[in-house]
C-alpha cells in the first residue's frame, strides 16, 4: 500500500500572526501539504511502535513524499516514472480540507476531483477607427458574445447531472511576452485574447464541453464573416480523480464504526493524484477528504485561503484512519 504525501506550499501571502507563521515572505502553506508530510511521518513512526509490539499489519506501507502538487504538469508523474509504484496494489491520500467539519473524513466512490484545462482563445476581427465603426469587426464584441452564451451552448449540450464549471481569467488586445495587454482606447483591434480554465468531474462531459468551446469559436467566426482565425487552445491539466469502487466501498466498512465518515459530493478541485491511479489498471486508488474547520478554535477559511490554517488535532484521525487502512485492507 502506497500513500501520498504531497509538499509544496503556494505563491500567497501569509495573514495569520501566529508562532508558525512562514518565514518565506509571499509564500505559505495554504492548502494544508505540511499537514500530510505530518500525518505521512506520525503514521511510520506508529507503524514502527506497532511493529515492535508485535501486532498484526496486513499491508507494506510506501510513503509517496511528492512535490509540486500545485504547480502543472505536477510532480506524481514524475514520481510514477522513476517507479514509485512498483509493486504496489492500493495508493491512498488523504487530504486536509477546509469545508469540512474537524475529524471528518470526506469518502466519495468513483469520480471525485475534476479534470481541469487551460485554455486561450483567440478572436480574429477587422481593426480600425471608433469613428467609422461600420468598416470594423470588432474582436472584443465576439469575446464578449462568447462569454455570455458559452454557458448555454453547453447547457444544451452536456447532461445536467453533470457537474463543470467554466470562467475566464483575463482578456486582451495584444499578446506581448504572454501578458495581456491593450491597444488605444480609440481603436478596435484586429485580435483579442481571452483566457480561462474549464472543469468538469467526468471525463465524458470533459470531452464534449471541449468540443462545445471549438465549435462556438469556429461559428462566431462563420457569423462575422471571418475566414481566417486560429483554432483554441486548450491545455489539459489534471484529469479527475476516480475512487476505486470496490476499494473505496472496503474503506468506508472498515472506518465507519472508528471515525466520523460523510459521503460527499463531487468536487470541482484538482490534484495530481489522479495520475496514480490512472497509471495502471492494477493499482486501485482513493483520495479522501479529512476536515479541519473548527469554529472554535478560530480555523475557518478554505484552502487557499491567506488565513488558511489546521486544527492540528484533526493530524491525529489522520493518522489513525490510515494505521486502520493498513492493518485491515485486503
Amino acid at each position: 500500500m502506497a500513500i501520498r504525501a504531497d509538499s509544496d506550499a503556494l505563491p500567497i501571502k501569509e495573514e495569520r500572526n501566529v508562532d508558525y507563521k512562514s518565514k518565506n515572505e509571499g509564500v505559505m502553506h495554504a492548502c494544508g501539504h505540511d499537514g500530510h508530510i505530518a500525518m505521512a511521518l506520525g503514521l511510520a513512526k506508529k507503524v514502527l511502535e506497532q511493529k515492535n509490539n508485535d501486532e498484526k499489519i496486513n499491508n507494506n506501507l510506501r510513503l509517496i513524499f511528492q512535490p509540486s502538487e500545485e504547480k502543472p504538469p505536477g510532480g506524481a508523474k514524475t514520481m510514477i516514472k522513476n517507479s514509485v509504484l512498483n509493486n504496489v496494489n492500493y495508493v491512498l491520500c488523504i487530504h486536509l480540507w477546509g469545508e469540512l467539519p474537524a475529524h471528518t473524513l470526506g469518502i466519495r466512490k468513483e469520480f471525485f476531483l475534476a479534470n481541469v484545462c487551460d485554455f486561450e482563445l483567440e478572436f480574429a476581427g477587422f481593426g480600425g477607427h471608433h469613428s467609422t465603426p461600420h468598416k470594423t469587426k470588432n474582436p472584443i464584441t465576439m469575446a464578449a458574445e462568447f462569454v455570455f452564451f458559452i454557458r448555454n451552448s453547453i447547457y444544451t449540450s452536456v447532461d445536467p447531472l453533470e457537474p463543470w464549471v467554466i470562467d475566464f481569467g483575463g482578456i486582451g488586445s495584444n499578446n506581448v511576452k504572454n501578458n495581456l495587454v491593450f491597444e488605444a482606447k480609440n481603436t478596435v483591434p484586429n485580435k483579442v485574447k481571452l483566457v480561462g480554465t474549464m472543469r468538469a468531474v467526468s471525463d465524458n462531459a470533459f470531452e464534449k464541453i471541449k468540443k462545445v468551446i471549438k465549435n462556438d469559436i469556429s461559428n462566431l467566426h462563420k457569423k462575422y464573416d471571418i475566414s481566417e482565425f486560429s483554432l483554441p487552445k486548450i491545455l489539459d491539466v489534471y484529469p479527475s480523480i476516480y475512487n476505486d469502487p470496490v476499494l473505496t466501498q472496503n474503506i468506508w466498512e472498515i472506518l465507519k464504526d472508528k471515525f466520523q465518515l460523510k459521503n460527499v459530493s463531487p468536487n470541482l478541485a484538482a490534484d495530481d493524484f489522479a495520475f496514480y491511479g490512472r497509471s495502471s489498471k492494477k493499482i486501485k486508488a482513493c483520495y479522501m477528504q479529512l476536515g479541519i474547520y473548527n469554529k472554535k478554535k478560530g480555523i475557518l477559511y478554505p484552502n487557499h485561503h491567506p488565513k488558511f490554517d489546521i486544527d492540528e488535532d484533526v493530524l491525529f484521525t489522520g493518522i489513525d484512519a490510515y494505521y486502520e487502512l493498513i492493518k485491515k485492507l485486503n
